[in-house]
């Protein structure tokens, strides 16, 4: 990452007060936008309004007296008014245009001499032609209609001020859509209005303090999306998808489905389409991610596979060229995630990664890794047993060992992180090498961490491959304390993960996040730490409050709210029964929360405001 004068860029986080302040800032910014568009677009549209109608008046006059000129030249040219009766009946316009003729000029107020026969010696007939404006027969070489005043040779400008009104009122909504700095957006939906370098795919770039992905046309993009945009939604149990039997009666076929998704998309400002998602649906429609899954660990039981295994790294390549090789191509990718919730220490799944792969077989690749490590850490077993207790009298004896006891000194609690960095090392690595082979084109979005529980060591690792940290992050209330408890040595999530940010060193994506609610009938009793808002009322206020929270941090790329359709009520395959979605199992939106998707998604542009110099990218 290139270095930058920046502090944000420069990965320096700022603390909760600096945080409190931008976010006062942008409010101030917004307010300020705000007041700054009344009175003067009022007085633009009222001067413009009276000009047009001036333009009217003046046009309606100018038409009167042209019409009367030539009436009088017809009559003249006659030389009776007996001729002018074989001519093309006056309209009645005509009629008032010669009355007004015969008011305003007096020398046309006689009435023309009598023609004695014909028309005037050596005149012979006249060509004439229709008006191509209201049909009436006119003099094939006049260049004007008697009757109705229009001009035949040129384009006509307007017979009335309404289009200079028109005119007037677009103006006047271009006005204030720059005055608020409303964005437009590119195909892929970044504001067109800070252009950058294009190089056809999605990255990353620092623009005047604050980190945004940049579409592949060049322009600044903040991520809003949804997870589990899949036609099905969320299975039961009994495998019973309550949310695919209702798209299934309203909509003709997935396709149908899924452009009816995109309009919801578009309307409700989501541009990203999330992680379990049914993406193949929405390619070339809009951004989407891929989950690769490479196979790393477990997510339910926290399980590690035996990475260190060159077996392992087959079955990431093999991966790859299954997943990413066929995509390296599309703009509209935006990366991959690895994997999701990684264990990365003692959590609701078990103890610290040392106890783990400890437990494995001694022949195995994880193991002698695991004893490699100690060894470089202790002359003999002799040594490790001031901080292990362990009878094994060899490392030998140590590798058949399924269990290890740590004794109570800062040697020995230094050995769990320092093991989990190097796990976060082998993985990382492997992981980034090969991607980077099949397709060197998209961003690699890391491992989904969750927030509450990354050791900050791991964090440092993954800054030092992946583009953009991704983390989910709930809110959890205080139960955030007692994960701590757990393991000090995991990140506070304090001013919104500004610790994460000045550990990891990349701009961080919220890959999950959402809140609940309890008037839907979902019981909403697994998990057990999420808090449940009294409706959706509250759900959408709490939603808001969080988002504005994102957009005062200057490292935050953008959010993916956790889920697309709600989970069934009797439980998934892990029990959860929640009322996360943004719409429900019957496929209808909850109005309030999208509602304030569309007002917010917008509102990240506003950063924008102080766009101006770049920072570094990736």
């Amino acid at each position: 990452m290139t270095a930058v004068a920046n502090p944000v860029c420069s990965t320096e986080a700022r603390s909760g007060t600096e945080t409190n302040d931008a976010a006062n800032g942008v409010l101030a910014d917004v307010s300020q936008a705000v007041d700054s568009v009344p009175l003067a677009p009022v007085v633009v549209l009222a001067c413009l309004f009276l000009a047009g109608t001036v333009a009217w008046a003046w046009r309606r006059r100018r038409n009167a007296r042209v019409a009367a000129r030539l009436l009088r030249q017809r009559l003249e040219e006659s030389g009776s008014a007996s001729r002018l009766s074989e001519g093309p009946a006056l309209t009645p316009e005509g009629t008032a245009l010669l009355l007004w003729l015969r008011s305003q000029d007096p020398s046309a107020s006689a009435e023309p001499e009598p023609a004695t026969a014909g028309p005037a010696a050596g005149s012979g007939t006249r060509p004439e032609k229709p008006c191509p404006h209201c049909g009436a027969r006119i003099l094939a070489a006049a260049a004007e209609c008697v009757h109705c005043g229009e001009f035949l040779a040129a384009p006509q400008p307007p017979r009335s001020g309404q289009a200079v009104v028109l005119a007037a009122v677009l103006a006047w909504a271009a006005w204030v859509t720059a005055a608020q700095g409303e964005p437009q957006f590119d195909r892929f939906g970044g504001d067109t209005s800070v252009p950058r370098a294009a190089t056809g795919f999605f990255r990353t770039e620092c623009i005047a303090g604050c980190w945004w992905l940049v579409t592949p046309e060049g322009h600044p993009f903040f991520s809003v999306g949804a997870n589990v945009m899949s036609f099905n939604g969320t299975a039961n149990r009994e495998g019973v998808c309550h949310y695919g039997d209702a798209c299934r009666r309203k909509y003709a076929s997935r396709e149908a489905w899924a452009a009816a998704q995109v309009e919801r998309c578009q309307a409700w400002g989501i541009n990203t389409v999330g992680c379990w998602s049914d993406w193949e649906l929405f390619r070339g429609r809009l951004p989407y991610t891929v989950n690769l899954d490479v196979g790393a660990a477990n997510w339910l039981s926290g399980a590690w596979a035996d990475l260190f295994d060159e077996a392992f790294a087959a079955r990431v390549r093999e991966k790859m060229g299954q997943v990413a090789v066929p995509l390296k191509d599309d703009p509209f990718l935006i990366g991959y995630f690895l994997g999701n919730e990684m264990k990365w220490g003692p959590d609701h799944r078990g103890g610290s990664l040392l106890e783990d792969f400890f437990g494995k077989p001694a022949e195995s690749a994880a193991k002698r890794a695991l004893i490699g490590f100690l060894r470089q850490r202790y002359d003999s077993p002799e040594a490790l047993r001031q901080d292990v207790d362990t009878p094994a009298a060899s490392w030998e004896e140590l590798a058949a060992a399924k269990t290890i006891v740590l004794r109570p000194t800062p040697a020995a609690a230094a050995l769990p992180l320092a093991w989990a960095e190097t796990v976060a090392e082998r993985f990382f690595a492997v992981t980034a090498r090969e991607l980077k082979a099949a397709d060197p084109n998209h961003l690699d979005l890391g491992v989904r961490f969750i927030s509450q529980m990354t050791p900050p060591a791991v964090l440092r690792v993954a800054g030092r491959y992946v583009d953009v940290m991704t983390i989910n992050f709930y809110d959890i209330g205080n139960l955030v304390y007692l994960i701590r408890g757990l393991w000090p040595d995991y990140l506070p999530v304090d001013g919104d993960l500004a610790r994460h940010f000045q550990v990891g060193g990349r701009p961080i994506l919220v890959s999950e996040w959402g809140y609940r609610a309890a008037d839907t009938g979902h019981p909403n009793s697994w998990p057990p730490i999420y808090p449940v808002l009294p409706d959706q009322e509250a759900r959408a206020a709490a939603y808001e409050a969080f988002v504005r929270r994102l957009l005062a941090c200057p490292w935050f790329v953008g959010h993916h709210w956790f889920q697309w359709a709600d989970q069934p009520r009797e439980g998934r395959f892990d029990g959860e029964n929640n009322n996360f979605g943004l719409v429900s199992l019957d496929d209808d939106p909850y109005a309030p929360l999208v509602q304030r998707s569309a007002l917010l998604s917008r509102a990240a542009y506003g950063r924008l405001g102080r766009a101006g110099a770049a920072g570094g990218g990736r």
